[in-house]
């Protein structure tokens, strides 16, 4: 009796050394495997017509443009707040921070939502494009901004079929101009 129960548990891994085998056999057929290019990846949107890349890591999630409610004698840059899975969310239009023009409808407008440390905020901006991802050969240290302001929170460009400007929003929300909300 001992000895079937040996030879039960054999056949089950002699059939793994023969798949293993048999794998091996015929891997020949695959194609032979490459070094990934090293790429960056961020959330692209638009501002006016400048395109914008926020570090993927920064962003906790895109949102449709809210309904929110206005906060009285607050900087015109801060549209109010909104109800955000029972968290309030303040609302920041980003064109308005930084005078740059506003130019898109509603429909188009979405609303980056960064969450770092203790600040959860929300970045109205014209137009969200999703991932994108760049070869980190395609970067160059200076980039045309849309304004000065925006000047200190950009790091760079991603050039592709559009350049990418680099945008922390991070770094923008730690600077004195963003607490300084008080109209």
């Amino acid at each position: 009796m001992a000895n079937t129960s040996t030879q039960f548990s054999k056949q089950p891994f002699q059939q793994l050394l023969e798949l293993a085998a048999l794998c091996q056999t015929h891997s020949s057929y695959l194609p032979a495997q490459r070094d990934a290019a090293h790429s960056w990846s961020g959330v692209g949107f638009r501002l006016g017509s400048h395109r914008y890349v926020v570090p993927f890591d920064e962003v906790s999630e895109v949102l449709y443009e809210l309904s929110y409610t206005m906060i009285p004698r607050v900087k015109s840059w801060i549209k109010g707040v909104a109800n955000v899975r029972g968290r309030l969310l303040p609302i920041i239009d980003l064109n308005a921070l930084l005078d740059a023009p506003f130019t898109t409808p509603s429909k188009v407008r979405r609303v980056i939502v960064i969450e770092h440390d203790d600040i959860f905020a929300g970045f109205l901006v014209d137009e969200v494009y999703g991932m994108q991802h760049f070869l980190i050969a395609s970067y160059q240290e200076i980039a045309d901004t849309v304004s000065t302001k925006a000047q200190p929170y950009i790091h760079g460009a991603f050039v592709n079929e559009h350049t990418w400007q680099v945008f922390s929003l991070e770094q923008l929300i730690q600077s004195p101009d963003f607490f300084a909300v008080i109209a």
